[in-house]
């Protein structure tokens, strides 16, 4: 096959934007927010509602100081993986539609994502879609993590996660991410409503701990820290301290699992069903249905999902913020040059 009907057939499922002009809003003080009709949320009591695919036409607002570095984000119901600069501008974008992304990495200068059963490999300067490899698994993960090869399926059931290779001999149910941190491997069972902890050489189960839909793993300080979706905060999984999350106090309590009370925020949502812990009613220090995270010595930098938003957060409270970034799931830094 020519090169060049293989670019065509590639083209065909995937718009790469490069060099996009499109115009950052810059705000000094923190700007306000009025959910669009294309922007989804969770609603509590009954799921996520106003799905739709694709919505990537809104403004793109940033407030606050520069992120650490670049970032690359993946945007499931956003369709598409795209890169940002340290200042909210856009730099590049993927666009997968109709095909939802969740699974990315950075391997060697290139940005490696799956689109459903496709390994895109995709420049980490341009955006240039350097090949697509179909006909592969549905990862949830598969990324290099310190020296190993994490991966995870999207399906349930035992041997859904590996670790170079070696299925995990526990059921899992959809599980989001894992991590290595000291000697153990950490892993969100996500529908199994569990961070689960296991032995990295013999693959043994040796802990876990609850959460609410548990999403992306990370390391903040030497401190392994989960993103709990739907209890719309960020978690130290060891100690069940709470870094940062939604102020209504459903959300900031530690004695009960959120699956427990959710039931009890159902009367604090807001008009049609949007929770309360959405920016436009908390402001700007929130988070609603996060989904992904990384951490440098002293920020976090938040996918929001469903405020549809990437913020860095130091010192307890929001110190910068890109809004209108559809449904980010997954956030990674651009490494520095060599």
């Amino acid at each position: 096959m020519g090169k060049k009907f293989l670019y065509f057939m590639v083209s065909l499922f995937f718009v790469r934007v490069a060099s996009v002009q499109a115009a950052v809003i810059v705000f000094s003080p923190p700007p306000d927010f009025k959910r669009d009709a294309t922007q989804s949320f969770y609603s509590p009591g009954a799921g996520t509602q106003n799905i739709v695919y694709n919505a990537n036409h809104l403004s793109r607002v940033f407030w606050g100081g520069p992120f650490a570095a670049d970032i690359v984000v993946a945007s499931d119901i956003g369709t598409n993986i795209s890169r940002y600069s340290k200042w909210g501008e856009l730099t590049w974008q993927v666009v997968t539609y109709p095909k939802t992304v969740r699974a990315i990495d950075i391997e060697a200068g290139d940005v490696i994502a799956y689109a459903d059963k496709d390994r895109m490999v995709i420049d980490i300067a341009t955006g240039q879609v350097k090949r697509v490899e179909s006909g592969q698994e549905l990862y949830l993960f598969n990324k290099k993590y310190k020296g190993f090869l994490l991966s995870g399926l999207n399906d349930a059931g035992i041997g859904m996660v590996s670790v170079n290779g070696r299925r995990l001999p526990y059921k899992t149910q959809w599980a989001r991410d894992a991590i290595v941190e000291k000697g153990r491997l950490y892993v969100s069972d996500t529908f199994g409503y569990r961070v689960a902890i296991f032995n990295l050489k013999t693959l043994r189960l040796i802990g876990q701990r609850r959460f609410y839909f548990p999403n992306d793993l990370f390391v903040k300080n030497g401190r392994v820290m989960v993103v709990e979706e739907h209890g719309n905060r960020i978690v130290d999984v060891e100690t069940g301290r709470v870094e940062f999350s939604c102020p209504l106090w459903i959300y900031t309590q530690t004695q009960k699992p959120i699956q427990d009370v959710e039931v009890m925020a159902v009367k604090y949502n807001g008009p049609e069903s949007v929770s309360r812990c959405a920016r436009e009613f908390m402001g700007q220090n929130t988070l609603y249905s996060p989904n992904g995270a990384v951490s440098t010595r002293d920020t976090m930098i938040i996918a929001d999902t469903d405020n549809h938003r990437v913020i860095g957060v130091r010192g307890g409270g929001v110190v910068t913020e890109l809004l209108n970034v559809n449904n980010p799931v997954r956030v990674l830094l651009v490494p520095e040059a060599p």
